[in-house]
C-alpha cells in the first residue's frame, strides 16, 4: 500500500515564518498553445511537504540534490508522536527494530490546514 504524505501545493500553503509565498502561473492553456499547457512556479524550499537535506543541519553535508530519491521510497515505520512536545532519540531507540530503513514520524503537524503554521512544533 503506498500512502502519499504530501500536501497540496497552492498560493496559499503556509511557508517557513519570513519566506517568499508560493506564486502560481498557471500560464496558456493546451488549447491556446496547440500542444501543451504552460506554466511556473516561484517557491520557497520550505513550502509545504519537502525534503530537508543533511546540509540543512550539518553544515558541510550533502545537499538535497545528492540524496538519492530511493532513500525516499520503500517501506517505511510509522511512529504515532502527535502528543509529543519534544521527539528524542532516548524515546524512539525501543520503538525502533533493527534494520529498520526508514521512519516517518506522524506529528501534530499533519493535522493543521494546509494554510495554518505551528509556531512550536
Amino acid at each position: 500500500m503506498i500512502h502519499d504524505i504530501t500536501r497540496k501545493v497552492s498560493d496559499t500553503i503556509a511557508v517557513w515564518p519570513g519566506d517568499r509565498l508560493v506564486q502560481l502561473n498557471h500560464g496558456e492553456t493546451t488549447g491556446e498553445l496547440g500542444s501543451a499547457s504552460t506554466g511556473s512556479i516561484l517557491t520557497s524550499l520550505h513550502a509545504g511537504t519537502h525534503l530537508d537535506a543533511p546540509a540543512h543541519l550539518f553544515p558541510g553535508g550533502p545537499g538535497v540534490d545528492l540524496v538519492p530519491l530511493e532513500a525516499c521510497l520503500g517501506e517505511a515505520l510509522v511512529i504515532d508522536c502527535h502528543e509529543a512536545a519534544v521527539i528524542e532519540a532516548e524515546t524512539l531507540e525501543p520503538l525502533v527494530p533493527a534494520g529498520t530503513r526508514r521512519v516517518l514520524f506522524k506529528t501534530r503537524a499533519g493535522a493543521r490546514p494546509d494554510d495554518g503554521w505551528l509556531e512550536t512544533w
